[in-house]
């Protein structure tokens, strides 16, 4: 009876036999991977705008909503807007300075960048898989910039206007693809590209 009460938690060689990842995915208890995982984790996403987009998947940045229910802020307004309260949904979505960022680089992407659940509908999309990538990517360049924008605001009172941050962004998509383009691509994603002029006909 007390082999039955420890069965789940006892290593079981598998039939072919003891391998360290085995091993390691026991240990951690590993679970089904969340749809935006491949998304966040991509080689298109620098790895600091990857760490700030989970933290704002798992509403885990420390924002003034935060800290004011910990009474370590004084209030809980935008640092940005100063309209209304700072949390990941108003900070990296409706407010009016990173709604006018994700227009900007949407337009450019030829693709909307604005709305709610954003992340699932390019995952869920008809695109292309560079495509997508290449959006998502543009996202978290997106989020970081507002992030270090809100910290400006919060600490020095001064942001860059959006137009910079959009011509920022740009640059840094432009690098990453450079970096990481493959020529294995649909014709589809290859005319997108040529029509965002990352690629040449």
């Amino acid at each position: 009876m007390l082999q039955d009460c420890f069965e789940d938690t006892i290593w079981k060689i598998r039939p072919e036999g003891y391998t360290v990842k085995n091993c390691y995915n026991w240990l951690r208890n590993k679970h089904e991977d969340v749809w935006w995982c491949k998304a966040i984790w991509s080689n298109m996403g620098a790895p600091k705008h990857s760490f700030i987009a989970w933290l704002i998947t798992n509403n885990a940045l420390m924002l003034k909503s935060r800290l004011f229910q910990l009474h370590i802020a004084a209030d809980n307004i935008c640092c940005i807007c100063q309209l209304q309260e700072e949390n990941h949904t108003h900070l990296f979505h409706k407010c009016v300075y990173s709604s006018q960022i994700l227009q900007g680089v949407g337009q450019w992407l030829c693709s909307d960048l604005t709305q709610s659940y954003m992340l699932l509908k390019i995952a869920r999309s008809r695109w292309g898989r560079h495509r997508k990538s290449i959006c998502s990517a543009a996202v978290f360049n997106c989020w970081y910039a507002v992030w270090l924008q809100r910290n400006q605001a919060r600490l020095n009172r001064c942001i860059v206007v959006p137009a910079v941050v959009i011509a920022q962004v740009q640059q840094a998509i432009r690098s990453r693809y450079c970096l990481y383009k493959s020529y294995k691509m649909s014709s589809k994603d290859r005319a997108w590209l040529i029509r965002v002029h990352l690629e040449s006909n």
